[in-house]
C-alpha cells in the first residue's frame, strides 16, 4: 500500500518466501517484484516479511546490491518460538533507513509460531484531514432477494418494528443532544442569525421528521435483508447530521487490479534476465549503466502505456508496435550500440518483445471484456472513458501546490480564505433588512403551503427517481440509487416528510449544510459546483411551479431556456454581423462579463425583485433558504470548516438559472426599452449587446447602452470584469467606444474575434474558424479512443455518434469546417465501424450509421435546422432584420456564383458565415436559391415557404440530403463493383431486411451492421 504523510509517500509492502527454498530462482523473483514496485512507482520502499531465509546467508548473496535493499534486523532473537535463526527482517530501500528510530518484538500476538514486531518511524505524520463518513449502500439484493418470503401481515409487522425501534433511538439522542436526530448539529449552524425563533423551531420538527421517515426506512431493509443487528450502524445515517471525523484518504490505490501484478511480474521477470546478463557478460561499468538504462526504458514503457481508469479499463492499449519504436529509437543510438555487446542487445531485444506480448494480451483481454459488457449497456463508462482526457482539468487534489502537498487542512484554509470575502464579506452586515425579508418570505410561504402540500406524492418521488441520473451524494447522504430502488412504503415515508417540509415552508435543520467540491478550470484556477441535499433536489423536481413562472416571465432578451440554445444564440447574433457586412453599416458587438456571477449576488435585491414579479413564494422561500445554508468546500474528499453564508446563490441547484432571470428581467427589460437600435441579449450569466447602423449613430447609441449596463450591474451589486470584449467590423470605432467607456472607469478589450458562448464572433472568416480549429484538433483524441474501442467491439459507433461527431463539429454551421477536416471525420468514422479496409467509405458510413447518420449528411441535416430556427425566430421576433438578411441572401448568393462553380469539394473556401454556408451547400448539391423563402431541387420542383405558417421543414430537409446521396453515388460508381450505384441508391430498401434481422436478433456476425 501507499502511506503517504505530510513529508513523504513511501510503498509499504509484505512479502512471504517460499519455504525451505532459500536463495533459489522463485524467491529472487519475489525480490525483483520489489525492486519493480519500487521503480515503478518511483517511491521509497519498507517491505516487513517472512524470508524463510536467515539474514546473513541473505546479506552474504549479493542479491541485495544490485537492488540498492538493505537488511534492518529487529530487535529481540529468533523470529520464530522453536527456531534458531532470525528469517523475519525488513528491507528498505530509498532514505528511509534513517527514519527507523526503533523496533521491539512482540512474544503476545494473536498468531504463531511466529513472533510479532512493532517499527517506529521518525516524525511521519500521517495524513489526516476532515471527512464526511457515509452509510454503506442499502443492501437491495439482498432485500429483493428474500421479500418473496414474508406474508403482506408479515411486512406490515416489520415495518412497525422498525418504527418502533428507530423511534427508541432518536429519543434516546435526544436526551444527549436535544434533537431526536443522530448525530450533532455543527454549532456553526445554530449560531446563524438567520435561523432563529419560529424558523429554527420548525426547522428542527421537520428535520425529526426527516431523520424518522429515513431511520425507520433503513432499519426496514435491514430487516427484510436478514442483516445482522450487530452489522446495522454501518448502513443507517440518511437525512441526519453529517457525520465529520479526522480521518487519510490515500491517494494511491492500495489494492491495484489483478492484471497490473501480472505485469509487474513479468516486468520482474525481465529485470531479473538483464541483471544476470550484466552480471555474467565482461562488460565495463560503463557499459553495465546503458544496459540498465535500457532495462528502466523498457520499465518506463510499460508503465506509460498502462493508466487505469477505475480502477478497471485503461487509458491506451499496449501493442507490439509501441514497444518496437522503443525498441528500435534505443538500438540505433550511436553510443549504445557501441557500448553494448551485440548478443546483449539481441538478448534484450528478445525479452522486451515477449514482454510486450504478454503483457498486451493481459490487459487486452482484461479491458476487452469490461469495454463489452458496458457498450452492451449503452456505453456508460466508455463515454467517460474517451473524454477523460478532455475533463481532465476538472480533477483537484490537496497536493496542487507546493506549500500544501499532503496537507489538506492548509489547501482548504486557503480556499476558504479565498471564497469567504465573496460569500460572507466583512463589509456586508446581516442587517435588519435581510431577517425581515426572510421572515417575510417565509410568513407568505406559509400561507400559500396549503394548497400546495399535496403536490409532492409518491408518484412524484417515484417519477423524479426515474429521470434523474445523478447518484452524487449531498450533506443527507442519501444517493438516488437509493431512493430509486427503495419500495413503495418507503418512497411514501420520504414523501411524506417532503410535504411536511413544503407545509412549514422550511428545510430541515440537518439538510442546512452544502458541500462545495473544487473543480478546476481550462484556463486555471478553480471554481465551485454544490451537491445539495438529494431529497431537496427530488423536491424542486417534484413540482413545476418555477418553469410555469419561467414560461410566462422570460423576456426576448433571455436566449436560455426550453426550446432555446446557446448554439441558437450565438448563432442569431453572428448572421446579424454576416448579414450588416455586406452594407456600409457599422456593426458593434459588446460581449459583458461579470466577476464570478453566482458568487456575488446580493440575497436582498434577488427577494425584493421576486416578490416585484411574483416569483412562486413557497418555492422562493425553500430555495434561500437553502443557498443560505452554511457550505463546506471539499477537495479530495477532505472537508473545510463550514462557511457562513450572506450573499450569492448555488451552483448547481435546480432553480438557480431561474433566480438569474428574477435578478435580470425587470433590469434588461427596461434597458432595451430605452435603447431599442441595441439589442442586449442574456444566456443566463452571459450578456452581449450588438448594434449596426450608421457609423456615429451605432457608436453614439452602443456607448450609451454600455453606461446604462454598467449602473445597472453596480446598482444590483454586481462588478464587471475587465475581461470584456469589444468587436467592431471598422476597429477604429471599436477603440473610441473603449476610450469612452474608460473615461467613465469601464474597461473593455477591443478584439478582432471573441468566444460568444462557444462559438466565434469575428467579421472574417479566418476569426470565425479560430474555436473550430482548435475543437477539431482536441476532438481527434477522442476519435482515437473510439477507434480504438472499434477494435473491441462494433458498438463503439455508438460513442461516435454520441460524442465523438458532436465534440468534433460543434458549431460548424456558423465557421464552416474544411474539406480536409470533414475527410479526417469521416475516415475516422469509417475506422470506427469495424468494417475492413479496402471498401469504399461511402457506402460503408451509409450502411454503418444510416445513410442521414452519415457525418456528412448529418452535417447537412443540422445546419438546416439551426438556419430555419434562426429565421423563424427572426421572423417573430425582428422581422425588419428578416428584410435586411433576405436582401443579403441574395448579394451573398451572386457573389458566390460569381467566383467559380461550387461543387463539394471547393465550397468550403466560400464559407464565412452562417449564410454562405447554406447558400455554398445548395449550390453544390445543384440546387436553386431564388430567394430566402424560395428554392428548387435538382428537377426542378419548387419550395415555397411563408414564415409564420407551417412549413414542412424536415420533408425539405430530406430533400436536400437525397440531392446529396445521388451526387455522391455517382461518385460510388467508379468503385470496385459499384456501376450499380448510378443515380441514386435506395437505401431504405436496400437496409430493410438488416434491420429486420437485427432488430429479431438474427443477424449473423459477420455483417457488415
Amino acid at each position: 500500500m501507499i502511506v503517504t504523510t505530510h513529508e513523504k509517500q513511501y510503498i509499504l509492502a509484505i512479502t512471504y518466501w517460499y519455504t525451505n527454498q532459500l536463495l533459489s530462482e522463485n524467491n529472487k523473483e519475489l525480490l525483483g517484484h520489489l525492486s519493480m514496485l519500487k521503480h515503478l512507482l518511483n517511491l521509497p520502499l519498507l517491505t516487513f516479511g517472512d524470508f524463510n531465509t536467515p539474514h546473513t546467508l541473505l546479506q552474504e548473496s549479493g542479491w541485495l546490491e544490485p537492488h540498492r535493499f538493505q537488511i534492518h534486523l529487529l530487535i529481540g532473537g529468533p523470529s520464530t518460538k522453536f527456531g534458531k535463526d532470525k528469517i523475519d527482517y525488513l528491507l528498505f530501500a530509498g532514505d528511509l533507513g534513517k527514519d527507523i528510530l526503533e523496533s521491539s518484538q512482540l512474544e503476545r500476538v494473536p498468531f504463531g509460531p511466529h513472533f510479532g514486531y512493532r517499527v517506529t518511524l521518525k516524525g511521519h505524520k500521517t495524513t489526516k484531514g476532515t471527512l464526511i463518513k457515509y452509510p454503506s449502500p442499502l443492501p437491495y439484493d439482498d432485500f429483493n432477494k428474500h421479500l418473496p418470503n414474508y406474508s403482506a401481515e408479515d411486512l406490515d409487522q416489520h415495518w412497525h418494528n422498525a418504527k418502533v425501534t428507530a423511534q427508541q433511538m432518536l429519543q434516546e439522542q435526544k436526551t444527549r443532544t436535544g434533537f431526536a436526530i443522530l448525530g450533532n448539529p455543527d454549532p456553526l449552524i445554530l449560531a446563524d442569525l438567520k435561523l432563529k425563533g419560529d424558523t429554527l423551531k420548525d426547522s428542527i420538527l421537520v428535520g425529526e421528521q426527516f431523520a424518522l421517515s429515513a431511520l425507520q426506512s433503513e432499519l426496514y431493509i435491514l430487516s427484510i435483508a436478514n442483516i445482522p443487528k450487530n452489522k446495522h450502524r454501518k448502513y443507517i445515517g440518511r437525512s441526519q447530521f453529517p457525520k465529520f471525523y479526522r480521518g487519510t484518504n490515500s491517494l494511491v490505490s492500495s489494492t491495484p487490479p489483478q492484471f497490473k501484478f501480472e505485469l509487474l511480474h513479468k516486468t520482474a521477470t525481465a529485470y531479473n534476465l538483464i541483471s544476470t546478463i550484466t552480471d555474467t557478460k565482461p562488460l565495463s561499468k560503463r557499459s553495465r549503466r546503458f544496459v540498465r538504462r535500457y532495462a528502466y526504458s523498457i520499465q518506463e514503457a510499460l508503465e506509460n502505456n498502462i493508466e487505469l481508469y477505475n480502477n478497471k479499463t485503461i487509458d491506451s492499449i499496449v501493442t507490439t508496435d509501441n514497444w518496437m519504436m522503443v525498441a528500435t529509437t534505443l538500438t540505433s543510438n550511436s553510443r549504445t550500440q557501441f557500448l553494448l555487446k551485440d548478443e546483449v542487445k539481441e538478448i534484450l531485444l528478445d525479452i522486451q518483445q515477449k514482454l510486450a506480448k504478454q503483457a498486451g494480451f493481459a490487459v487486452k483481454n482484461s479491458f476487452a471484456e469490461f469495454a463489452k459488457k458496458d457498450l452492451a449497456a449503452h456505453g456508460t463508462k466508455m463515454f467517460a472513458f474517451i473524454s477523460k482526457e478532455s475533463k481532465a482539468h476538472l480533477s483537484i487534489n490537496n497536493t496542487i501546490h507546493p506549500s500544501y502537498s499532503h496537507n489538506p487542512d492548509a489547501h482548504l484554509q486557503s480556499q476558504v480564505q479565498l471564497w469567504s470575502p465573496r460569500w460572507h464579506p466583512k463589509t456586508y452586515k446581516l442587517n435588519e433588512t435581510l431577517q425581515r425579508l426572510l421572515l417575510r418570505i417565509r410568513t407568505l410561504a406559509k400561507a400559500s403551503s396549503a394548497q400546495m402540500e399535496a403536490n409532492f406524492t409518491t408518484e412524484t418521488l417515484d417519477k423524479s427517481s426515474n429521470d434523474y441520473k445523478k447518484d452524487t451524494k449531498g450533506g443527507d447522504a442519501w444517493t438516488n440509487t437509493d431512493i430509486k430502488k427503495a419500495p413503495t412504503r418507503v418512497k411514501e415515508r420520504l414523501a411524506t416528510s417532503i410535504r411536511y417540509s413544503n407545509k412549514k415552508a422550511v428545510q430541515p435543520i440537518q439538510n442546512m449544510l452544502n458541500l462545495h467540491p473544487l473543480l478546476g478550470k481550462p484556463s486555471g484556477g478553480s471554481r465551485t459546483i454544490c451537491k445539495t441535499p438529494m431529497l431537496y433536489r427530488h423536491m424542486l423536481r417534484g413540482r413545476d411551479q418555477v418553469a410555469a413562472w419561467e414560461n410566462s416571465n422570460t423576456g426576448p432578451f433571455d436566449t436560455a431556456g426550453k426550446g432555446k440554445s446557446a448554439l441558437l444564440a450565438a448563432a442569431y447574433r453572428s448572421i446579424k454581423a454576416e448579414v450588416y457586412s455586406q452594407t456600409e453599416d457599422q456593426v458593434i458587438a459588446v460581449f459583458h462579463d461579470f466577476e464570478k456571477f453566482f458568487d456575488t449576488i446580493d440575497i436582498p435585491i434577488l427577494i425584493e425583485k421576486a416578490l416585484e414579479i411574483h416569483f412562486p413564494i413557497l418555492d422562493l422561500a425553500l430555495t434561500i433558504m437553502q443557498h443560505l445554508a452554511p457550505r463546506v468546500i471539499q477537495c479530495d474528499s477532505f472537508c473545510s470548516k463550514p462557511i457562513i453564508i450572506n450573499r450569492s446563490i448555488l451552483a448547481g441547484c435546480r432553480h438557480s438559472v431561474a433566480l438569474t432571470r428574477v435578478l435580470m428581467l425587470t433590469g434588461i427589460t427596461k434597458l432595451n426599452i430605452e435603447h431599442p437600435l441595441v439589442a442586449t441579449d442574456v444566456y443566463v450569466d452571459d450578456t452581449a449587446m450588438l448594434t449596426y447602423g450608421e457609423r456615429q449613430e451605432s457608436l453614439n447609441n452602443i456607448t450609451k447602452a454600455v453606461i446604462d449596463f454598467a449602473h445597472l450591474a453596480h446598482k444590483m451589486h454586481l462588478k464587471l470584469s475587465h475581461k470584456g470584449v469589444i468587436v467592431a467590423k471598422i476597429q477604429q470605432d471599436g477603440k473610441k467606444l473603449a476610450f469612452r467607456l474608460k473615461q467613465k472607469g469601464i474597461k473593455y478589450q477591443v478584439n478582432d474575434s471573441t468566444r460568444d458562448l462557444g462559438i466565434s464572433f469575428a467579421n472574417s472568416p479566418k476569426g470565425k474558424r479560430q474555436l473550430i480549429n482548435q475543437r477539431t484538433k482536441n476532438a481527434t483524441k477522442t476519435l482515437v479512443k473510439i477507434q480504438s474501442l472499434a477494435s473491441i467491439s462494433r458498438k463503439a459507433k455508438l460513442l461516435f455518434t454520441g460524442s465523438g461527431f458532436p465534440k468534433f463539429t460543434w458549431g460548424f454551421q456558423i465557421s464552416g469546417m474544411s474539406r480536409m477536416q470533414w475527410l479526417k471525420l469521416e475516415t475516422a468514422a469509417a475506422n470506427i465501424t469495424g468494417i475492413k479496409k479496402g471498401r469504399c467509405r461511402y457506402s460503408t458510413l451509409c450502411i454503418a450509421y444510416g445513410p442521414n447518420g452519415h457525418p456528412f449528411a448529418r452535417g447537412i441535416k443540422e445546419l438546416f435546422v439551426l438556419w430555419f430556427k434562426v429565421i423563424l425566430h427572426m421572423a417573430t421576433t425582428q422581422p425588419n432584420i428578416l428584410a435586411d438578411t433576405a436582401h443579403s441572401f441574395l448579394l451573398i448568393r451572386d457573389s458566390i456564383q460569381s467566383k467559380t462553380n461550387i461543387t463539394l469539394d471547393n465550397m468550403h473556401n466560400h464559407i464565412e458565415g452562417l449564410i454562405s454556408h447554406v447558400l455554398v451547400y445548395l449550390l453544390a448539391l445543384n440546387w436553386v436559391p431564388h430567394s430566402i423563402i424560395e428554392w428548387s431541387n435538382p428537377t426542378g420542383d419548387k419550395y415555397i415557404f411563408a414564415l409564420g405558417q407551417p412549413f414542412p421543414v424536415m420533408t425539405l430537409i430530406f430533400d436536400i440530403l437525397d440531392s446529396y446521396h445521388s451526387l455522391k453515388a455517382n461518385d460510388a460508381q467508379i468503385h470496385y463493383q459499384g456501376s450499380s450505384l448510378t443515380g441514386t441508391i435506395a437505401w431504405h430498401q436496400s437496409l430493410t431486411r438488416n434491420r429486420y434481422l437485427k432488430k429479431t436478433k438474427q443477424m449473423p456476425r459477420t455483417s457488415s451492421t
